[in-house]
């Protein structure tokens, strides 16, 4: 999509000023209270395409990889208990209100 210089930027300042309130508050509510060492990894074995991707992906916007891929799960994961919730309504209480460990 091509845009104006205007909308460009005000475009880069309001996602700027929306991610440093909101994004660090939704990462910082799954850690809040958790040692660091009580924090748990997770691994994938991916692709080498995939994983060039993030590393090129990262890069350029200046995030780490950290950041993105726990962003990509908080919202995967967000999504799969909505949808669980409309296909499936009280039937699924397994996933109800359960936190990213």
């Amino acid at each position: 999509m091509l845009r104006n210089r205007i909308s460009a930027i005000v475009t880069e300042k309001a996602l700027a000023l929306a991610n440093d309130s909101s994004m660090q508050s939704v990462i910082d509510a799954y850690a809040d209270g958790t040692d660091v060492s009580a924090l748990r990894q997770v691994c994938a074995k991916v692709s080498p395409a995939l994983a060039e991707d993030l590393d090129s992906v990262t890069s350029r916007l200046g995030m780490s990889k950290r950041l993105f891929v726990e962003s990509a799960i908080i919202d995967a994961l967000a999504q799969a208990k909505r949808i669980l919730q409309e296909e499936l309504g009280s039937q699924d209480s397994e996933t109800d209100g359960e936190a990213a460990a």
